[in-house]
């Protein structure tokens, strides 16, 4: 489903739970167009699951460290919709191991350790971007 088509989808359907998880399913930044009432746990897994920039979407009261771990493995950059005071070294590494241009989300305080993480893992062939 293309944000072209998300444009075009009945606002109705956005209360549909069924439609919302399938929409979802298709494209993570659907997530941003359902119903907020609606909107499960699952819902948001799924979304990231898809890309994880839906990290973006998310409403507070699904975000917790396992899926912002999920979002950034899947896509690095999902890094810039973490709260500073939500981020542990375990989404950071996740995070620039999987892009390193991630890099440039990481507060001031972790930089260092951000570059080190890096380092070891472009010396062991794991890091992309």
């Amino acid at each position: 489903m293309t944000n072209k088509e998300l444009k075009s989808v009945k606002h109705e359907l956005w209360s549909d739970p069924v439609f919302c998880l399938d929409a979802v399913n298709k494209n993570g930044e659907a997530l941003d167009w359902v119903n907020p009432k609606i909107i499960t746990a699952e819902m948001c897994l799924a979304a990231i699951r898809q890309t994880g920039l839906a990290l973006e979407y998310v409403p507070k009261a699904f975000l917790n460290e396992d899926l912002m771990l999920e979002a950034v493995k899947q896509d690095g950059f999902a890094l810039a919709y973490v709260s500073k005071f939500q981020l542990t070294k375990a989404i950071i590494s996740a995070a620039v191991r999987q892009n390193s241009k991630a890099l440039q989300f990481v507060p001031d305080e972790w930089r260092e350790e951000a570059k080190a993480i890096i380092l070891d893992a472009n010396q062991k062939g794991e890091t992309h971007g």
